[in-house]
């Protein structure tokens, strides 16, 4: 079974926070809520900085999250690594993350690490 989690950079001391997600949507409440579940309890976080765990490691063991910008090497000619970058996404027509197939393992010329995220922009950090 796959590990389903989220994550959240928390309002309250403004750092990433892991585990389920919980949204208050009762139409009665003036402001929703969305919160993360830990072990340490609920922490309301920043809506647009929620994220689901995508279930794959990049080639450091980090784990992958939806907004996560990926570097990637897809192999190489002539000993020059062909790289790109995305920002890891849900595709709702192929039911799962934009990450590409290979293993974060699989050799030396196929690969991605995360340099970033949207959130942690510098608009964001203000």
């Amino acid at each position: 079974m796959r590990e389903i989690k989220f994550r959240g950079f928390g309002k309250d001391l403004k750092q990433w926070r892991f585990g389920s997600l919980l949204v208050d949507d009762d139409p009665s409440h003036i402001e929703h809520d969305i919160r993360i579940v830990g072990f340490r309890g609920t922490v309301r976080v920043e809506p647009q900085s929620v994220g689901q765990f995508t279930g794959c490691l990049d080639r450091d063991g980090k784990e992958i999250y939806e907004g996560d910008i990926l570097e990637i090497c897809n192999g190489s000619i002539n000993s020059c690594p062909l790289m790109s970058r995305i920002t890891v996404k849900w595709n709702s027509f192929m039911a799962g993350f934009n990450i590409p197939a290979f293993s974060a393992n699989s050799d030396s010329t196929h690969w991605y690490r995360i340099i970033g995220n949207t959130w942690e922009t510098e608009e964001n950090k203000k």
